[in-house]
């Protein structure tokens, strides 16, 4: 029986330590921690129940954080997609359902100046790219309030949208 050497347990173990730690960042007590602690200069006051993210797919329950003067809170969120066609220009989302979001929107000082200034472009100047987007099923529902519009329902629901 032979012996195993100093170096070849060490080239064992630099060899598994990589994929513990890759496989240590995919769980979800780890996303967790994560973003409640090493979110800070994006987002302020982080708090989460659940969230699991994967190269495939994010699921989210109760995820509350503040982003400059907008608060968000989003109750529900479930996606999949498809990382791989990023390769072939394509955005490719099987599914996206996000439900009970409330964005507080309270990052405008002064509403009176800008209501006769406000244009809305839509969302489509945010969708141009030089990606094709093919989005399978989509449900977003959220209420949006802020001082200019007060408080909006805003719905999105679709089973198929390629570009």
């Amino acid at each position: 029986m032979k012996k195993f050497s100093f170096l070849k347990l060490l080239m064992i173990l630099l060899g598994i330590t990589p994929i513990i730690l890759i496989i240590a960042l995919f769980l979800p007590g780890t996303q967790k921690y994560l973003v409640e602690t090493h979110l800070d200069p994006w987002i302020s006051q982080p708090q989460l129940e659940y969230i699991h993210v994967t190269p495939f797919s994010i699921q989210i329950k109760k995820l509350s954080f503040k982003y400059d003067e907008i608060n968000i809170q989003i109750g529900h969120m479930d996606g999949q997609f498809s990382p791989f066609d990023l390769f072939s220009q394509r955005i490719k989302v099987n599914k996206l359902i996000i439900n009970n979001t409330k964005i507080d929107d309270q990052s405008i000082a002064n509403p009176e100046e800008l209501k006769s200034n406000l244009i809305f472009l839509g969302l489509f100047p945010y969708l141009e790219s030089d990606y094709i987007i093919d989005i399978g099923q989509i449900k977003i529902e959220a209420d949006y309030l802020s001082k200019i519009t007060g408080p909006l329902q805003l719905q999105l629901e679709a089973d198929s949208i390629n570009e």
